[in-house]
């Protein structure tokens, strides 16, 4: 169940350093502060911000991959 729950997490965080200017970091602080890809999807602008490192771009980014990514699927 353990390992599980890591490599989850770990394709987790894989996904989300595709998104421009991402780092594994920011991916792992990301997935502790939201708990899953799809809070950190449905999250504003300013809800990612208060996520600990990240800043205006970063959270532009993260909000724009979300948006742009799944509106054209």
């Amino acid at each position: 169940m353990l390992l599980d729950k890591k490599r989850r997490k770990s394709k987790a965080v894989k996904f989300l350093t595709v998104i421009r200017s991402l780092t594994v970091s920011d991916a792992q602080r990301l997935i502790a502060t939201f708990g899953s890809i799809r809070k950190i999807a449905n999250a504003d602008i300013d809800r990612l911000l208060l996520c600990p490192g990240l800043g205006p771009t970063k959270a532009g980014n993260i909000h724009a991959f979300f948006r742009s990514s799944f509106q054209k699927a």
